[in-house]
C-alpha cells in the first residue's frame, strides 16, 4: 500500500525538521561555550575575579575546586583558550588556557598554561569550568581544598 504523495512529503519534512533541531541545538551550545570562555577570560583580564569565579563549579558528585585568594601583585594581560576540544555530545570541552600576566612589583611579563575542563550544566543552561581560578592568580596559602 502506497502513501499519498502529500503525506510522504509531510513525513520527509518532519524528519528533516527533527534532524535540523539537533544541529541547531549543538550550534547554540557551541556558541554558548565560546561566549562563556570569552566572558571568563574578560573577567580575568579586568580583574573581576568574583565574576570569573562564578564560572567555576565542580560537576555534581565531584570534589569542589580549590579555593583562591587572588594575589594583589599579579595583573592578567591576556587570556587565550587554545587547543579547544569539545566532546561529541557537546557536554564537555578541554581547553589549554594560556594566561599572560605581569608581576606588578617587577614589571616582568610572564606566561602560564593550564589545562581546563569545561562542562555544560543543562539545568542552568550554561558552561562551567571544573577547575578553580588559574593557580598563578592565587596566593600560595589559598590554593588548597576549601573547608
Amino acid at each position: 500500500m502506497s502513501l499519498p504523495v502529500g503525506l510522504r512529503w509531510l513525513g520527509l519534512f518532519v524528519a528533516l525538521l527533527a534532524s535540523g533541531c539537533g544541529t541547531l541545538k549543538e550550534n547554540q551550545r557551541l556558541m554558548d561555550f565560546d561566549q562563556s570562555v570569552r566572558g571568563y577570560g574578560a573577567a580575568l583580564r579586568w580583574g573581576y575575579y568574583d565574576t570569573a569565579a562564578s564560572f567555576v563549579r565542580a560537576r555534581p558528585g565531584e570534589p569542589a575546586p580549590p579555593g583562591c585568594t587572588p594575589r594583589s601583585d599579579v595583573r592578567v594581560m591576556a587570556f587565550q583558550a587554545r587547543d579547544q576540544v569539545v566532546s561529541p555530545d557537546f557536554s564537555e570541552a578541554r581547553v589549554r588556557a594560556v594566561i599572560s600576566y605581569v608581576l606588578v612589583d617587577s614589571g616582568s611579563l610572564r606566561e602560564a598554561s593550564e589545562a581546563q575542563t569545561w562542562w555544560y550544566n543543562a539545568d542552568a543552561r550554561r558552561w562551567l569550568v571544573a577547575e578553580g581560578l588559574p593557580r598563578v592568580l592565587c596566593t600560595a596559602a589559598a590554593v588548597s581544598a576549601p573547608p
